[in-house]
């Protein structure tokens, strides 16, 4: 594939089996989803990881994933990412950051304001709760995938379930849907729910409704602007972040990787 102008700003994740002489393939290589930052024409290669799919000797302006875990940072790390400066979920977003939990886009950048993915939200719950490892047959999960251990882990400790048999992982997940993934891993918690007031409660789909109240009884989720809970809308890696944050503070202060 040829990268082009407009591609910037878009996602590329590509395969590469080579091939061999006896007719076999060799060990097939898979990125990670890496983010066109340029425009030049350049075919997509392996970069420090190995593997190129061909055609070019250039590598091309792509900027490493961030859904694959990083290992915890050392103590002594005080990299802030330059994007969140002056964002409100800075302090929860740096916390996560060097427990090993989270990740930026790049070096510099974490997207606080990006939306996250089903797989992405996986990945980081594994991390957070250290889960058991586990197997998933979801249709649209392949076993070679980055995510698919994630997926596996919170699907067979029963944080997430498929619909028809597919998981939807590159899906944007939505405020509602991380409301109940966590409220799973707060099971067997018997406390009463508070009761909610958001001028849009009624927007809650009803399979959601216990999830957000007990995530809003233990003080996990807030409303928005306009007492606003917007539980159709797409969950922000910033929101993402605080939530986790909080959860793993009430959970005792895990400082799982």
């Amino acid at each position: 594939y040829t990268i082009e102008q407009s591609d910037a700003g878009k996602t590329i994740y590509f395969t590469v089996t080579p091939y061999q002489a006896d007719g076999k393939g060799g060990k097939t290589y898979e990125s990670d989803k890496r983010t066109v930052s340029g425009t030049k024409k350049n075919h997509t290669s392996g970069g420090s990881s190995g593997g190129s799919s061909g055609g070019s000797n250039k590598n091309p302006t792509v900027s490493p994933g961030t859904d694959k875990p990083k290992p915890k940072p050392d103590d002594t790390e005080k990299e802030i990412f330059a994007d969140i400066a002056n964002h409100w979920a800075k302090d929860n977003i740096t916390e996560l950051y060097k427990k090993g939990i989270i990740n930026g886009i790049n070096e510099n950048e974490f997207c606080p304001d990006g939306h996250l993915t089903r797989a992405q939200a996986a990945a980081i719950l594994q991390r957070s709760l250290d889960l058991p490892e586990g197997e998933c047959d979801f249709s649209d999960v392949d076993k070679n995938a980055w995510y698919y251990s994630a997926i596996a882990a919170a699907s067979s400790n029963g944080l997430v379930f498929g619909n028809d048999g597919y998981f939807r992982p590159n899906d944007e997940i939505t405020r509602e849907e991380l409301c109940v993934i966590i409220a799973r891993a707060l099971k067997g918690d018997d406390e009463s729910f508070e009761q909610i007031t958001f001028a849009d409660e009624e927007e809650i789909s009803a399979w959601a409704v216990d999830g957000v109240k007990l995530l809003y009884s233990k003080g996990l989720v807030t409303g928005m602007e306009n007492n606003l809970f917007k539980p159709k809308a797409k969950t922000t890696r910033a929101q993402a972040a605080v939530i986790i944050n909080r959860l793993l503070k009430i959970m005792g202060g895990s400082e799982n990787e």
